[in-house]
């Protein structure tokens, strides 16, 4: 997993790209093998003019499927980048469970088979009995 910062209308401070590194790969570990790069940009949305207007924007490549991006807004820029980094967990989680899924099934969902002879079977299953 390679971890790429941007800053946005600041300057962004060793402690600041640290912070963030360390909350990545924290955040991110059980999955750094399926991770490709990891983009953080952060920014000052308002300027200097105050209020939640600090910026996480996280996009995740992922090799095999489309890229997971999360967006928070908040006061702070550190909390803001721990909550980005929690929702990002949590969506590459959900998105390595349906892989996982995929690869062992071979459908997405198990209420809609993919395949036609799953989908008669089901059905067939649905169809009252006389």
């Amino acid at each position: 997993m390679k971890v790429h910062l941007l800053a946005k209308q600041f300057a962004l401070t060793p402690a600041l790209r640290g912070y963030a590194e360390r909350r990545l790969r924290t955040g991110l570990a059980f999955a750094r093998d399926r991770i490709g790069d990891v983009v953080v940009r952060l920014g000052d949305i308002n300027g200097p003019r105050g209020g939640n207007d600090k910026q996480c924007h996280i996009l995740i490549a992922v090799p095999g499927q489309p890229a997971l991006v999360v967006r928070d807004v908040h006061a702070d820029l550190y909390s803001a980048i721990d909550r980005a980094v929690k929702r990002a967990a949590h969506t590459l989680r959900q998105a390595v469970m349906q892989r996982r899924y995929l690869e062992r099934w071979g459908h997405r969902n198990p209420a809609r088979p993919r395949h036609a002879a799953a989908e008669a079977l089901a059905v067939a299953d649905a169809a009252p009995a006389s």
